[in-house]
């Protein structure tokens, strides 16, 4: 998944030359992380360990800067998070019962990242062909000021959508917990598409003036 990203990412900004022992490095990084997680039980520290990692994976095999580095990290992140998300409560919605044994199995993880990432790959395809083109995505990620706007919604988003995931655990009433994070997984990837396209409709002006 996070390679896909990396590889759209080296196309649209061409690196000048590509660090391949750095990419190896931070892979063999995130994958203890995710070994870490699994055998301790330790979900807090992934997200951003993983952030942080992919970031330093961007930076140095394609032509972004820290910024736009940031920013393709937590954009493949968010919409990970936010497919996985839709895709379990939708699922456990329709469960006639077990829906607590559902939402805390190992096993669920692994099956809902098997539809929630080909899902993600194939929303953001579609995307990008139709109100986000290569050239004016590109054009976006050189408006420093308009990604800083768009790279802090992601933050806080991404800090939402955490604190609500962990009410499956807190929380005993599931039907309000799928509902209140279906809805915010819907209005994470939501909103992040049309903050993004309306700065690129703000670049379009300003390039037109």
């Amino acid at each position: 998944y996070y390679f896909v990203f990396l590889c759209y990412y080296k196309k649209l900004i061409p690196a000048k030359k590509n660090a391949k022992i750095v990419t190896f490095i931070m892979l063999l990084f995130i994958l203890f992380i995710y070994l870490l997680y699994y055998t301790a039980e330790i979900r807090w520290p992934v997200v951003p360990f993983v952030l942080i990692f992919i970031m330093i994976v961007f930076k140095f095999n394609t032509g972004m800067n820290w910024l736009q580095s940031l920013y393709g990290s937590i954009t493949c992140t968010v919409n990970a998070y936010s497919f996985r998300g839709v895709i379990t409560t939708i699922i456990c919605m329709v469960q006639e019962s077990n829906e607590i044994l559902f939402l805390h199995s190992g096993n669920t993880y692994y099956g809902i990242s098997v539809l929630g990432f080909p899902a993600s790959l194939l929303f953001l395809h579609i995307i990008r062909k139709t109100i986000l083109p290569d050239r004016k995505l590109k054009n976006f990620l050189n408006n420093q000021k308009q990604l800083k706007m768009i790279v802090s919604y992601e933050l806080f988003s991404m800090i939402l959508l955490l604190i609500i995931s962990e009410g499956r655990f807190l929380f005993p009433h599931i039907a309000w917990f799928n509902s209140v994070f279906l809805l915010a997984c819907l209005l994470s990837i939501g909103i992040l598409i049309y903050c993004i396209y309306l700065s690129i409709l703000v670049n379009d002006y300003s390039e037109y003036k």
